[in-house]
């Protein structure tokens, strides 16, 4: 299920830069400025930065929503990171813009993943100690109760020394 979810994310990345106003065309050799033309009015931006919000809600999700562990993660993580590097080699913005965009969304996906591999390690801790705990409850435990049992069956040994 973890492989799924992680597979269906990278799909979703992908059709929402398809499906982009500027990815379409891109993809078809056609000048993404020729197929949104406007008659009157401003004409629209060609820039990549919705692709790269829907790709950070996704890598968020990921790594906040879904019970994925962190290595299962890892190759969507550097998918997506190569992926966008991709995307950004044909993209209309400056080449100044598409790195400083590549290098804030490598940073986002980089803090995404060293934040779920440290809820992965505190939730093993919690659960160790949890375990730890119960252990020495039940033998703290079977340790009261056979002290009980003793106290109320003496056994013949002790008897014949209280006679003495």
């Amino acid at each position: 299920m973890e492989i799924f979810i992680t597979v269906e994310s990278l799909f979703t990345m992908f059709i929402m830069y398809i499906s982009d106003k500027t990815g379409a065309p891109k993809l078809q050799g056609v000048d993404a400025r020729l197929c949104f033309r406007r008659m009157e009015g401003p004409e629209p931006t060609f820039c990549d930065t919705h692709v790269v919000l829907v790709w950070a809600i996704a890598q968020m999700s990921l790594h906040l929503f879904f019970p994925i562990r962190w290595r299962i993660l890892v190759p969507a993580e550097m998918l997506s990171v190569v992926f966008y590097m991709l995307v950004l080699s044909s993209s209309t913005e400056g080449l100044s813009d598409a790195a400083t965009t590549w290098v804030m969304s490598t940073v986002l996906v980089a803090v995404c993943a060293m934040g779920k591999r440290r809820l992965e390690y505190q939730e093993r801790l919690s659960m160790l100690m949890f375990i730890s705990e119960k252990t020495l409850r039940f033998q703290s435990e079977f340790i009261l109760s056979q002290a009980q049992l003793q106290k109320k069956d003496p056994s013949p040994s002790s008897e014949a020394s209280l006679a003495i």
